[in-house]
């Protein structure tokens, strides 16, 4: 059994397929093909918003730090200090 996919992978996801849709730009896409992409994209921005709303109140609640670590990854937030 694979493990679920986390926020980041579900952020990760959603930025390929609509990269995918932004790329085409010879118009290989059908509008279908390309509402599905939009759709899916859609659905795994939803549970990454869900995952990160879920991971700020476990912050709030005593969570390590760690567990933001995938988020900072995809942020590219700078550490404490200015230093990236």
């Amino acid at each position: 059994m694979s493990t679920p996919p986390t926020g980041p992978d579900h952020f990760r996801a959603a930025q390929n397929l609509l990269g995918w849709i932004a790329d085409d730009e010879t118009g290989r896409l059908s509008i279908e093909k390309r509402t599905e992409l939009a759709a899916r994209a859609q659905a795994h921005a939803t549970l990454a918003l869900a995952a990160a709303t879920a991971l700020g109140v476990r912050m709030n609640n005593g969570a390590s730090a760690a567990d933001g670590a995938g988020w900072a990854e995809i942020a590219n937030a700078p550490k404490r200090g200015g230093h990236s």
